[in-house]
């Protein structure tokens, strides 16, 4: 009698465990199906327009977003289907833990409740040039928690969303390059600016990122060395420093062809022993 009564026992438990199993592989393989169909609408819906970066931006938290709540499922059905854990009173208990911690985080909230703003008001997006705390670069990557910005030399700044409070961004609307140019005293001021005007004119029509024809603002100041000259080059946003060094460039050949000094330092030395000699 006492073999049957273990016999019915251990096969109960078997079934039951046997049954918890098939429960929670049955959530598991549901789990990743869902996974798997928000990840191919997400990528359907970036594809759609792939250059755009607010998308991309969004897409990516979003499959974050998607990973991490299905994760959090599959942990907390495992606990419960498979260990028999009551999830409900873990998480009560869980919940004054929560409080107490919450307050030694609110920084990572203010952090993430910001990153929210910047993703959903689309200030700067990925892709963009911004200059945050001094730092210019490229928005390499926009999370909840922080943003990351690469320079040209591929450093690599990354701060905290909360502390972002000034953004300046470079790339999201058209821009005026100022170009300040520096010419000889001897040189004429008035052909100086009609060679800059020709210039400005000739790249319009060569340079496709240059939106319009260079503007002559006039002199700007009268140097040690020379006269500054300050002019406007209208440019698609994000392509100003291209535009700067392209302009820099046909403005010296522009100076040479038409005998426009650009003025550098020189020393004059006076020979006193000769001047006695005479």
């Amino acid at each position: 009698m006492k073999a049957l009564l273990n016999n019915f026992i251990q096969n109960e438990f078997l079934l039951d465990l046997v049954s918890r199993a098939a429960g929670f592989a049955i959530t598991l393989l549901a789990s990743f199906i869902i996974l798997r169909i928000c990840r191919s609408a997400l990528r359907r819906y970036q594809n759609s327009q792939p250059d755009n970066h607010r998308r991309s931006t969004i897409c990516a938290i979003l499959n974050s977003v998607v990973h991490y709540c299905v994760y959090f499922f599959i942990f907390v059905q495992a606990l419960n289907q498979l260990f028999g854990i009551n999830v409900m009173s873990l998480l009560a208990a869980a919940g004054v833990v929560g409080i107490a911690v919450a307050f030694g985080a609110q920084s990572v909230v203010k952090d993430m409740i910001t990153g929210f703003f910047i993703i959903f008001e689309g200030k700067f997006e990925v892709g963009d040039i911004v200059t945050i705390d001094d730092f210019t670069g490229t928005v390499d990557s926009i999370t909840l928690r922080c943003t990351t910005i690469k320079s040209y030399t591929g450093d690599l700044y990354i701060v905290p969303n909360g502390s972002i409070e000034k953004v300046l961004n470079r790339q999201k609307y058209p821009h005026d390059v100022s170009i300040d140019v520096e010419i000889a005293y001897e040189s004429d001021i008035d052909t100086a600016f009609e060679v800059l005007r020709e210039c400005g004119k000739k790249a319009h029509k060569e340079f496709p990122m240059i939106t319009g024809d260079l503007k002559v603002l006039g002199v700007v100041a009268l140097g040690s060395h020379g006269v500054t000259i300050r002019c406007l080059v209208p440019c698609e946003g994000g392509n100003q420093y291209d535009v700067e060094r392209e302009m820099l460039r046909r403005i010296k050949y522009a100076f040479d062809e038409n005998g426009i000094e650009i003025p550098y330092n020189r020393i004059v030395v006076f020979d006193k022993r000769s001047k006695n000699d005479k």
